[in-house]
């Protein structure tokens, strides 16, 4: 008897720490993230087709700070779902509003710190005072960025070319 007690104890213990372990490493599956960065692919190519570069240097907001918000669902450890709305304001005349589907691919987990990569394809439209008004074709390629931080809370800084930003970091939380 108190070997089967001892045996029922002992598998009782281990299943206590294996669920410990499990904790730790869970998966969370929806990250929402706040980002701004410097300068956009818009804010550039279409100010200079419209010729409205000159009156965005001269205005209040010469250089422009994007805002982006970004959700995503995690698939699995590697491969994320989602979706990111972005503005941006440039000088007194511009406005661009984008959303855009992404993909995310996290090439390197570690615990506090992740690199990755994103792609994402959508529609942006952009709004200029006195101007013809638009819909172009929103994208995003960010073929690095990192993040650093908690399992909760993270920093992020990326690299990339498109309709956000050049350089954009910000802040996620992942739950």
């Amino acid at each position: 008897m108190k070997r089967l007690l001892t045996i029922i104890s002992s598998f009782i213990l281990v299943l206590g720490v294996s669920a410990q372990e499990r904790s730790d490493d869970r998966l969370y599956r929806h990250e929402v993230a706040l980002g701004t960065g410097y300068t956009s692919f818009a804010s550039i190519v279409y100010s200079h087709w419209w010729g409205t570069w000159g009156e965005g240097l001269e205005a209040r907001h010469p250089f422009p700070a994007p805002v982006s918000v970004h959700y995503f669902y995690r698939l699995n450890d590697k491969w994320a779902l989602g979706a990111t709305a972005h503005y941006e304001q440039y000088g007194r005349r511009e406005f661009y509003y984008g959303l855009m589907p992404q993909a995310k691919w996290s090439w390197l987990n570690r615990e506090k710190v992740s690199l990755y990569s994103r792609v994402g394809v959508g529609l942006m439209y952009a709004y200029y005072i006195n101007y013809d008004n638009r819909f172009f074709v929103d994208f995003q390629l960010s073929p690095v960025g990192v993040e650093v931080g908690k399992k909760h809370w993270r920093g992020y800084l990326e690299a990339g070319v498109g309709m956000q930003d050049f350089v954009q970091g910000g802040v996620l939380y992942r739950f």
